[in-house]
């Protein structure tokens, strides 16, 4: 790494009222341990775009899960290191120490609660750095989102509360009294209640990005529970779908199954789509032939689209005559 540029990440397993805590009070701790996920995976994929830009990747971790578990989840090629048990500031103070003795020159750590941060901003901090001693991204919430630094002064990390909305300020007082040169990015929001995450919620609906936990894989089992308000109509459409797309007749069960599996395609329902994959496998299925009803979806689909072509070529013509 010497000579090398490097980006920190810090990151727990996503374990329901081990993370988001504070935010797990107001909606629920296992929405919100889906929140981190969401929250983490992006910072991850970030640490991807760093590599493509020959940036090493360090991944700090919480060393109660044990790296193989961190490592499965992550799936990236980082390098993986153990967090102290310490403060926050001591483990960050620690991961530099860390990553400047493995020859990095300039290194950059980013919260993962941040889902505006883009690698734009990772990119003007390693830029800010050719300049100044440190860079720093302020939060909302009196944080900062990211810190850049050269081989670190540890009194920076001293004499800090943190999780508290003084610790952008004081970190700026402290580097003044270092007699540091300094440099500060745009601030950002994270996300640590309620309000933070309706706010992030609404954001992301304005831009209409689902969100990826829309869909979960545990609310199929609960299918039968939309029934509940209205069970008369619930149980006429059960049995009419259980006839229709399991029963044997003038189609085996097994050829229902892979039609099922092509229409779940088509209508692009992940629920359908899980449901019909396994339904494939228990009828005895091959993986080739799932595939073969996929692609024949792919095609009708993709000849519905040239097939609409002729309205097109019909009105350009008629223009035409004109």
């Amino acid at each position: 790494m010497t000579g090398a540029k490097a980006l920190i990440i810090f990151a727990k397993l996503p374990e329901t009222g081990e993370v988001k805590t504070r935010l797990g009070k107001d909606i629920g701790f296992e929405k919100a341990a889906t929140v981190y996920r969401e929250l983490a995976e992006t910072a991850f994929k970030l640490g991807e775009r760093a590599r493509s830009h020959d940036i090493q990747v360090c991944l700090f971790y919480d060393p109660s899960a044990g790296e193989s578990a961190v490592r499965n989840w992550v799936g990236r090629d980082f390098h993986y290191f153990p967090q102290e048990r310490n403060s926050l500031g001591d483990r960050m103070r620690r991961a530099f120490d860390r990553t400047f003795a493995g020859g990095a020159t300039t290194a950059v750590v980013i919260g993962t609660d941040i889902p505006e941060l883009g690698f734009a901003e990772i990119q003007e901090a390693f830029s800010l750095l050719d300049s100044v001693d440190v860079a720093l991204g302020p939060a909302t919430d009196g944080g900062y989102y990211l810190l850049g630094m050269k081989p670190p002064t540890k009194e920076l990390f001293s004499g800090i509360a943190w999780s508290t909305p003084e610790v952008y300020r004081k970190t700026v007082e402290k580097i003044g009294l270092l007699g540091l040169r300094f440099a500060a990015l745009h601030e950002l929001a994270d996300i640590d209640t309620a309000d933070a995450y309706r706010r992030y919620v609404r954001h992301i609906s304005s831009k209409g990005a689902p969100m990826s936990s829309y869909y979960e894989s545990k609310d199929l089992a609960k299918f039968g529970n939309i029934g509940r308000n209205r069970p008369e109509l619930w149980e006429k459409f059960l049995s009419w779908y259980t006839e229709a797309t399991a029963a044997e007749g003038a189609l085996t069960k097994r050829e229902k199954s892979l039609i099922g599996l092509a229409v779940a395609h088509t209508v692009q329902c992940p629920y359908c789509i899980d449901a019909y994959t396994n339904q494939c496998l228990e009828t005895g299925a091959n993986l080739d032939q799932m595939t073969e009803a996929i692609h024949v979806t792919a095609a009708v689909r993709g000849g519905a689209s040239l097939v609409h072509g002729v309205q097109c070529r019909n009105i350009v013509e008629k223009l035409s005559m004109g």
